[in-house]
């Protein structure tokens, strides 16, 4: 009878790797205050009376649509740094129905403008605070979701190569501050005509 001695398994630990690093190569935003230099909003809390009456009106009546067109557009530029294409913005989207939730649940669903004003003003170097970023949702929330909207879409403009000199205009509604969706729909007349006879 003959035993056989196996050799020990060696286990050998594995090597510490790199830890994993994430780089956002998103630009900063182009209309952002200088460091250190706090920045007035470009338009004030009261620029929906001066030609974005209709915007105002949609304020109104559908908060959480004009929430949802807004925040996705803002979480869209803070993820890539660049402007989401006007034919992506939905007009209710996931952010619109935690809104609608929130206020049909708990009736104070300006929080969540007051947390997005927080972000947009930090994003532009805006000066401000807190309370004034809640007295201002809570208390003036068409026009403060209006403003967050202007705001935005001056970097958006920015970045499309608009004219800024024309900011001071604002249109109604959110589609025709789009580029895109300003061109009229070029409709193509097609004649038929009989085929030649054939012999």
């Amino acid at each position: 009878m003959s035993v056989t001695s196996e050799k020990p398994t060696v286990m050998q630990q594995p090597s510490a790797t790199a830890p994993m690093t994430f780089t956002n190569d998103a630009p900063p935003a182009a209309n952002a205050g200088p460091a250190g230099q706090p920045r007035d909003w470009s338009t004030g809390v009261c620029g929906c009376l001066d030609g974005d009456f209709g915007g105002f009106c949609l304020s109104c009546w559908c908060p959480c649509i004009v929430y949802s067109q807004y925040k996705s557009r803002l979480d869209h530029l803070k993820a890539t740094g660049r402007a989401m294409p006007p034919e992506q913005v939905e007009s209710f989207g996931t952010p619109g129905v935690l809104w609608l939730a929130l206020n049909c649940c708990a009736g104070f669903a300006w929080i969540l403008d007051f947390m997005a004003r927080d972000e947009i003003r930090k994003r532009y170097n805006i000066r401000g605070d807190g309370m004034t970023d809640c007295l201002t949702s809570c208390c003036c929330l068409p026009c403060a979701q209006r403003q967050h909207h202007r705001e935005l879409l001056v970097e958006e403009q920015h970045q499309w190569g608009a004219n800024t000199n024309g900011m001071q205009q604002h249109a109604p509604t959110l589609d025709q501050h789009y580029p895109a969706t300003q061109e009229p729909a070029q409709q193509q007349q097609y004649t038929t005509q009989a085929p030649p006879p054939t012999n």
